[in-house]
C-alpha cells in the first residue's frame, strides 16, 4: 500500500504521527499532556496549541497574565450621589456610578420648560421650547424666502445685473447686426433649430454666436446661428458651426 492511501485511511493524529508531526503537547497552564484526537483539527493547526482546554485559557490569560493587561479598575467617587464606585481605565477618567446619576446630571436630559417667545416673521407670542423662532409654518416659509434666506444672492436684480453685463459684452464685441438681418437668417434656416432641427413654434429660436464674444468673437451676422434655448444652452462656450453642418447634409 503506498504512504498516499494510508494517509486517507488513517485517522488525523496517526497520519500526523506518519508525517512526523507531534501529535502530544503540554499544556501551557496546567502542565499535563494532551494529544489530537479530534478529526476536524488539522495537525497544523494543532501545533499551535499551547493549552489543553478552554478553560486553561481563560485562566492563564486573563487578568494581569493578559498582554493587553493596563491595570484592571479604577476607583472614583460619583460626582452625583457621592458614592464609590469602580470603572475601567480608558481614555476619560469615571464621573458616575450608574446610568441613572449620568443621566439626571446630562443637559440633553433635563426637563424641557415651556417659555414665551416673539415669532421672527409675525411679531406674536407663542409658547415654545429654546431655539425655536418661528410659531407656525407659514411664518417659517415668510421668514426664510427672498432677501431673509441664507442662501439668498441677489434674486431678479442678480439676474439683471447679468444681462446688462452681457448686453455690455455684446455692445464692446466687433461689429453688429440689424433685427432684418436676423429675421431673414431665421426665415432662410424656416425658422427652424439647426441644431436639433425642431421649429417655431414648437421652440423658440435664440441668438446663438458661433464664436463666443468671451472668446473674441463678432457681433456680424456671419458669427451668429439660430438656436433653441435648449441647445443654446448645451453649447454653452463651444465653438461649434451648425451652419456649416447644415449646409454639408
Amino acid at each position: 500500500m503506498y504512504l498516499s492511501e494510508i494517509l486517507t485511511t488513517k485517522p488525523a493524529h496517526e497520519r500526523a504521527q506518519l508525517k512526523g508531526l507531534e501529535i502530544a503537547k503540554i499544556c501551557r497552564g496546567c502542565g499535563t499532556s494532551f494529544e489530537n484526537k479530534n478529526p476536524r483539527i488539522k495537525p497544523s493547526h494543532f501545533s499551535k496549541k499551547v493549552f489543553c482546554l478552554k478553560r486553561c485559557a481563560y485562566e492563564n490569560r486573563g487578568g494581569s497574565k493578559n498582554s493587553n493587561w493596563r491595570g484592571g479598575k479604577e476607583k472614583a467617587e460619583c460626582e452625583k450621589c457621592g458614592k464609590d464606585f469602580e470603572y475601567r481605565l480608558t481614555v476619560q477618567r469615571g464621573r458616575f456610578c450608574s446610568f441613572e446619576c449620568a443621566k439626571i446630571n446630562a443637559p440633553f436630559a433635563r426637563k424641557k420648560t415651556l417659555l414665551e417667545i416673539v415669532c421672527a416673521s409675525c411679531n406674536e407670542i407663542f409658547s415654545g421650547y429654546i431655539g425655536r423662532i418661528y410659531c407656525s409654518k407659514k411664518c417659517v416659509g415668510a421668514g426664510m424666502t427672498g432677501e431673509k434666506h441664507r442662501n439668498y444672492k441677489g434674486g431678479v436684480l442678480n439676474k439683471q445685473y447679468h444681462h446688462r453685463k452681457r448686453k455690455a459684452l455684446v455692445r464692446g464685441a466687433l461689429g453688429s447686426h440689424t433685427q432684418k438681418e436676423w429675421e431673414e437668417l431665421k426665415n432662410m434656416y424656416d425658422n427652424m433649430c439647426i441644431c436639433c432641427k425642431r421649429s417655431e413654434p414648437e421652440i423658440l429660436l435664440t441668438l446663438d454666436h458661433i464664436v463666443p464674444i468671451t472668446k473674441g468673437g463678432t457681433d456680424f451676422i456671419e458669427n451668429i446661428q439660430p438656436l433653441c434655448g435648449s441647445c443654446n444652452s448645451r453649447k454653452y462656450v463651444s465653438i461649434i458651426n451648425f451652419r456649416t453642418q447644415y449646409e454639408q447634409v
